[in-house]
């Protein structure tokens, strides 16, 4: 569970306790799952405090959940380890944060 809350907290970026839908799709993006606007919004309805942000239990949930159809385990650790150049298993938030808002993929 550790994992899964510094992951929740990386794309917090504004700190409020909750992913908002546009930090979630951000989080799914780099796991993997392209979702559209309308199926963030599903998740965010299902999943959510309201039907536009997830705290931290209905991230957990989320990603758990059979709906989503991925290995997150699998799909999270790839994810890192390509934003992890010294193998540390650890990646700073400034650094995730950069990569995050200077990537063109």
């Amino acid at each position: 569970i550790d994992h899964f809350k510094e992951a929740f907290s990386l794309f917090d970026a504004d700190d409020s306790g909750v992913i908002d839908l546009e930090e979630l799709g951000q989080c799914l993006r780099s796991l993997g799952k392209n979702c559209t606007e309308r199926e963030l919004l599903d998740l965010a309805s299902e999943f959510g405090k309201d039907p536009m942000t997830i705290d931290f239990p209905g991230f957990l949930d989320m990603i758990t959940s059979t709906a989503m159809d991925m290995d997150f385990g699998k799909e999270m650790i790839a994810a890192f380890q390509e934003f992890d150049p010294t193998g540390t298993g650890r990646i700073s938030r400034a650094d995730f944060l950069k990569i995050m808002t200077e990537s063109s993929d």
